[in-house]
């Protein structure tokens, strides 16, 4: 059982969600040994500026906070409520959210639809109190949501989530936290997350409505396991079209993986030709692992406005870079984009300023090993920005080869100079960084571009599909 979807949702559940005033961890021990503990202490730690109540029938002190014995103890009714206690306990503790007026619930607890029979009465009992009483449910079986503007991190993280447009919704709590993991690597920055679990009440419906209209939301990506309403679920797509850039992701597309989605979250599933037609329809994109979707998010915020299949690749910048052209032009042509030879014009003016012994002025530019010289770099990338039959430019960063080539330093200068040049090319860049056997540096490198509003991939083959596809929503998006 599951809250009807026609349901109206009050303005201020949302508001409870994101930016409450208040919240109580019911489960959060004085021992500090549980996972309602850890919860507890990742808002502190996260400086979450709201009131905060632990509540554990031990009672004691966390963290300098006292710990109530029940919820109906606390001096008022929280916003919000996290519950980490036993499954068989939770009816209970609805009852006592119902007392206290909150507004909001996430179940962290497992052990409901998902296990069979058994628990899907369980579920269902849960559902009938919370509405009953008003009160509305994230989960259950979830990690619940991160909600970077208000401090809230996502679970028992130690790091949140940066601010910014991007929006992410997942029935897996383990996908959800890989995701903000891949963020703070790769420079995505985020609205709110959301882990929903079995979804018996909000679900992804309920969230598309509210983030389709949320001014601080400008892009969304999901993952999911099931679609109860496919026919909402377009609607609400269709909505959004050439608006907000949806990018979905789903779990269970082939028979292992079916079975898997059904163990996890109890859940039916569509083929994968109804599904990815449906998609192409609605004009939202369907990825098939969370790195393109981290991707997809990735290049929408990097470059909201930017579209052109045409790409100037420039590579060699620590020498060698011939073959690698030849493969990056194959990747890049196999996406769907193109790379075009350079102009005359412009492969006489890179002639003049680049020596013939080991460079190729051609489309991809090999440079040879000459990106020391920072001048040099800095016009070759003009000159390539210049070219009528480009639109963007890919720069191959091999970090690895680079440091051992030149150094470390030397690859921070580059690195500067690449954000520097971005800045005032008359056409936008994107940046593929290889780590090598530099992943540490890389990292460093990864994080410094973004940082400073450039798109980097980890490789070209994720480059060229994620700026491919960025062509696909815009032609999913015309009228």
């Amino acid at each position: 059982m599951q809250f009807n979807v026609g349901i109206s949702i009050k303005e201020d559940v949302f508001s409870a969600i994101f930016s409450p005033r208040s919240i109580a961890v019911i489960g959060a021990s004085a021992n500090g040994e549980n996972i309602g503990a850890n919860y507890f202490r990742a808002l502190v730690r996260a400086g979450f500026t709201g009131k905060l109540y632990p509540v554990s029938q031990g009672g004691g002190h966390l963290l300098g906070y006292q710990v109530y014995r029940d919820l109906r103890a606390l001096p008022e009714g929280p916003d919000y409520c996290i519950v980490a206690v036993p499954a068989s306990s939770v009816p209970d503790v609805i009852d006592s959210c119902v007392e206290r007026k909150v507004k909001v619930v996430q179940i962290y607890t497992a052990g409901f639809a998902e296990m069979g029979t058994d628990g899907a009465h369980l579920q269902s009992e849960v559902v009938r109190r919370a509405r009953e009483g008003d009160v509305r449910i994230i989960g259950p079986n979830c990690m619940g949501i991160c909600s970077p503007g208000a401090r809230i991190p996502f679970g028992t993280m130690d790091k949140i989530a940066e601010t910014g447009p991007v929006a992410f919704l997942s029935q897996s709590g383990g996908l959800t936290g890989d995701m903000i993991l891949l963020g703070l690597e790769r420079g995505i920055r985020f609205s709110k997350v959301v882990s929903f679990g079995n979804g018996c009440d909000l679900d992804i419906h309920q969230f598309l409505d509210f983030l389709s209209g949320d001014n601080e939301t400008g892009i969304i990506g999901a993952y999911v396991e099931d679609v109860r309403d496919g026919r909402r679920l377009m609607q609400q797509l269709r909505a959004l079209r050439g608006k907000k850039p949806v990018v979905l992701c789903k779990g269970g597309m082939t028979e292992p993986g079916t079975r898997a989605t059904m163990s996890h979250t109890g859940s039916l599933t569509l083929s994968p030709q109804r599904w990815s037609g449906a998609l192409a329809q609605a004009g939202a994109i369907s990825v098939d692992s969370l790195e393109a979707l981290a991707d997809m998010v990735l290049i929408f915020q990097q470059l909201p406005y930017h579209f052109g299949r045409r790409v100037a690749l420039v590579s060699g910048l620590s020498g060698g870079g011939g073959g690698i052209g030849v493969i990056a032009s194959d990747t890049c042509s196999r996406a769907g984009l193109v790379v075009p030879q350079f102009s005359l014009e412009t492969q006489d003016k890179l002639q003049r300023l680049l020596p013939q012994v080991g460079v190729i002025v051609q489309n991809p530019l090999d440079l040879g090993g000459k990106s020391s010289n920072a001048e040099l770099l800095e016009s070759c990338l003009h000159i390539c920005a210049g070219e009528p039959q480009v639109d963007i430019l890919m720069v191959d960063l091999h970090v690895g080869k680079l440091a051992d080539v030149a150094g470390e330093q030397q690859v921070r200068n580059i690195s500067l100079l690449l954000t520097k040049v971005a800045q005032s090319l008359s056409k936008p860049m994107i940046v593929v960084a290889k780590p090598g056997l530099a992943p540490h540096l890389c990292l460093e490198i990864q994080q410094y571009l973004a940082q400073n509003g450039l798109a980097v991939f980890p490789s070209i083959g994720q480059a060229a599909r994620a700026l491919a596809l960025l062509n696909v929503w815009k032609e999913l998006s015309l009228p």
